[in-house]
């Protein structure tokens, strides 16, 4: 453009590093140099706003964008330990655990009430067995202590298809999980990351954002705008000027960075770790800044509407923006089963053996118990019969 209307130009920084927002009754930032008439014109990516409007002409905007919110991924790692637990929602878990208890109960009631056993007594199972053989039908295993009254086979009966439903749907869910990792994000709209209480999250102190979420009668936004001071009294950098600040946090922090998409599309391409929100929010229009009523515009508007009509934009878009996103891996690939995604199996085993050797303890504390009872219970009776016999013994 400097070329084509014959001007040249000295580049300069704003003294406060703000975009610009009216603070105690004056613009900062490059606004504020604008409506100062201390520069000519502003090219960058500066948003357009009403506000602006009011203080700075704006030419044609060169870029449409969105905003978006950028964050990390969680590790998916921290919660493979639920991987045996995971196929089934907390709620089925526990409808399969109330059902066992309820077959268990009912079962032992049918057979202790039947009167069948009245003729064989010896064939009545005990407690302890129709508990571990039901359990044992839910792992698909089979036992010895079939109930062998009509009525006690007829509900174990309706017991195996229920298992055998159950197990197959939990078989073939957990494959799943194993072979095919679903990412689950810590949030998904502006709304669930203002609720939650992980995260805590900043833009660019002086930027369009700031203006735009503190003057929204929405209640998400000002859900994000009573946070923002929030995180401010801990951490002012939520509010700093400097990109590379946030993208420190971004990396380092559970924290989410409210810019456009176009530096959320830049980050995610050169770092796996990051992702943005799917909803997008406050759409904008990027575009060059003069001074108030410029007799420039007119020709400032005239060479940006034809850069935008002639694809020039998308031409160097193309040239500058990353050519390939880095994290995009070859569907093909088999994914490897490592000792991270079995690690629940382990934990089960572990249990098992904890719960094996506290059960042996107690089993020999109350042995041992037992057995000093019954050797008290006898030292007791012999000094009774030995007191006995000598008094037998006196009066004979």
């Amino acid at each position: 453009i400097s070329i084509i209307l014959f001007f040249s130009y000295v580049l300069t920084e704003p003294e406060d590093g703000d975009w610009g927002i009216i603070k105690n009754g004056s613009w900062t930032g490059v606004v504020g140099q604008l409506h100062r008439r201390e520069v000519d014109l502003f090219a960058g990516p500066l948003a357009m706003s009403s506000d602006r409007e009011d203080a700075v002409d704006f030419t044609f905007p060169y870029f449409h964008v969105y905003t978006s919110v950028i964050f990390r991924r969680p590790d998916p790692n921290k919660t493979k330990w639920r991987k045996l637990i995971d196929p089934f929602k907390w709620e089925v878990h526990v409808c399969i655990f109330a059902s066992f208890l309820c077959i268990v109960i009912m079962l032992y009631s049918i057979e202790r009430m039947n009167p069948y056993y009245t003729v064989q007594l010896d064939e009545r199972p005990t407690i302890q067995g129709l508990f571990l053989y039901l359990f044992g039908a839910l792992l698909a295993q089979g036992g010895s202590s079939m109930p062998s009254s009509i009525a006690g086979r007829s509900l174990l009966a309706s017991w195996w298809i229920f298992c055998l439903i159950t197990v197959a749907t939990y078989s073939g869910n957990l494959i799943a999980f194993l072979t095919v990792s679903k990412e689950k994000l810590p949030f998904e709209t502006l709304e669930e990351l203002g609720n939650q209480e992980d995260f805590s999250w900043g833009t660019l102190g002086g930027s369009i954002w700031v203006s735009l979420i503190k003057e929204s009668n929405l209640t998400v936004f000002k859900k994000l705008w009573a946070g923002l001071n929030e995180f401010n009294k801990s951490d002012p950098r939520i509010f700093s000027l400097d990109q590379e600040v946030h993208k420190e946090k971004v990396i380092g922090e559970d924290y989410g960075f409210i810019a456009d998409k176009t530096t959320a599309e830049t980050w995610i391409f050169e770092n796996c770790q990051l992702t943005d929100l799917k909803e997008l929010f406050f759409p904008m229009n990027y575009a060059f800044a003069l001074q108030d009523n410029s007799p420039y515009l007119q020709y400032f508007n005239d060479e940006v509407m034809k850069i935008y009509e002639s694809g020039l934009g998308q031409t160097l878009k193309r040239k500058w923006w990353p050519k390939q996103n880095i994290c995009l891996e070859p569907a093909t690939v088999a994914k490897k089963i490592n000792l991270v995604d079995l690690q629940s199996a382990f934990y089960v085993i572990g249990i098992g053996i904890f719960i094996a050797l506290l059960s042996v303890l107690v089993e020999r504390c109350f042995t041992r118990a037992e057995t000093g009872r019954h050797v008290l219970k006898f030292k007791f009776l012999r000094i009774l019969f030995v007191k006995k016999k000598r008094v037998d013994e006196r009066y004979g």
